[in-house]
């Protein structure tokens, strides 16, 4: 019945724009959510969690991040070029937000579903979709879980598409965050995620080693898209609802 695996991760003390109990809040409907799921969570936040169905908890130390021991103070020294919001992006956020297709690579690895596809879904993303219930919410998920898997996932990255990706960079390509890609969703099967995976590890270890700094995945994202096109296939919507439901 089930054609992706829900793949989703929270490690808590990355920011301060939320706590951990608004985070739960917005994932009630991804935890109650009938269809199967794996995320990763630190060992703190995974005594909050108690055993639900089709659900898989993996137990993960964001200090053994392959970022986190390539960054670090004396090896970003030019992080503070990030245009961002100083208590949601911070090092310590990016580095979790670039680690997205590391947890999908592991998830592929263990796949304990069996499933064909696997789909990203941030562990916060019902933030912008307020007006969808949980219960709608979780519809939406086993939904997506359950319908056949497109041909374009057997050779690309499924990936929601907000700027026109024709379009020039606003403001800086590493400092100011691109919205060519939105990071909440993408999917695909297990060959080209690992591609993304592995493309996204060099090009943050690049981006670290060369510029001093990270930055946010999607910029990331789409510094890879411009040199592997036919990696990605994107679908157009916005930061809403039809993440889920363009997909």
């Amino acid at each position: 019945m089930w054609k992706r695996t829900i793949v989703s991760a929270f490690i808590s003390g990355r920011n301060c724009n939320r706590s951990a109990a608004e985070y739960l809040q917005f994932a009630r409907g991804l935890l109650n959510a009938n269809c199967p799921k794996i995320i990763f969570v630190d060992s703190e936040f995974a005594m909050l969690m108690g055993d639900l169905e089709n659900l898989k908890l993996f137990s993960c130390n964001p200090n053994e991040f392959y970022l986190s021991g390539a960054t670090g103070s004396f090896k970003t020294p030019n992080f503070s070029k990030i245009n961002g919001n100083y208590k949601k992006d911070t090092l310590e956020y990016l580095i979790l937000m670039c680690n997205k297709t590391e947890f999908m690579r592991e998830a592929i690895a263990t796949n304990p579903f069996g499933t064909e596809g696997f789909v990203w879904v941030d562990f916060g993303m019902k933030h912008v979709c307020p007006e969808v219930s949980d219960a709608e919410y979780s519809g939406l998920l086993e939904t997506l879980s359950s319908k056949p898997l497109l041909e374009e996932e057997f050779r690309s990255v499924r990936i929601a598409r907000i700027w026109d990706l024709e379009q020039q960079p606003s403001g800086h390509v590493l400092y100011d965050i691109q919205w060519y890609f939105s990071g909440g969703v993408f999917g695909g099967t297990a060959a080209t995620l690992i591609e993304f995976a592995d493309k996204t590890r060099a090009k943050c270890l690049e981006i670290v080693d060369e510029h001093g700094l990270l930055t946010w995945e999607v910029n990331v994202w789409y510094l890879i898209w411009l040199e592997n096109k036919e990696l990605f296939f994107s679908y157009h919507n916005w930061h809403d609802v039809r993440l889920l439901t363009n997909y």
